[in-house]
């Protein structure tokens, strides 16, 4: 985006004669979602953006919420068009990986979830050294990362990706009448991919 911008601004364009340039700002899209949905306030936001480009269409949908819970105007798209895909990926130690059958088998968020469930934890897979299983994440409020594993990992423990809804805490809740028990554990670093 800033390389775009910088071609924009040294072309020294004018709209409706005057000077135009393009700026680029990078907050969380998280922190931007809950911005926008709020209503920007300039004092503590900086400028409003006259375009957001989220890092995932989910924070339209999350800003889109909040702006309705908020008594806010809807400013989002009702379609969004993707420019970029990334996917999502877990990171640990190869012989973990291996341990859990990687390369020879695709891993994913069940894999996850069985052995955080298993009492025996890395036990369970003939590694009792390496204690209980633990997945750490980005804070899902703000980071496309960290909301990506929430929504994978409650997926995984559910079988449930849509009708999501938020806690007045911004935890995401189940829908109702589906249990989620112990299954639901998680903590939240400070790392960031």
């Amino acid at each position: 985006m800033s390389a775009l911008a910088g071609e924009y601004n040294a072309a020294n364009r004018e709209v409706t004669g005057s000077c135009s340039w393009v700026e680029v700002t990078r907050p969380s899209s998280g922190a931007a979602a809950a911005a926008l949905a709020r209503g920007w306030d300039e004092t503590t936001d900086g400028p409003r953006p006259d375009v957001w480009s989220p890092a995932s269409s989910a924070w339209v949908e999350i800003a889109r919420l909040d702006a309705r819970e908020a008594d806010q105007a809807d400013i989002f798209p009702a379609e969004n068009t993707s420019i970029v895909s990334s996917p999502l990926v877990v990171a640990m130690p190869r012989p973990m990986a291996e341990a859990l059958g990687w390369p020879d088998a695709a891993l994913g968020w069940g894999d996850l979830l069985t052995l955080a469930d298993d009492p025996q934890g890395w036990g369970s897979l003939d590694h009792p050294e390496w204690g209980r299983f633990k997945l750490g994440k980005t804070n899902p409020n703000l980071s496309t990362s960290g909301l990506h594993a929430t929504v994978g990992a409650f997926f995984a423990a559910t079988g449930v990706a849509s009708d999501l809804t938020r806690w007045p805490s911004c935890r995401i809740q189940p829908p109702p009448n589906t249990c989620v028990g112990s299954r639901a554990r998680s903590s939240t670093t400070a790392t960031q991919h």
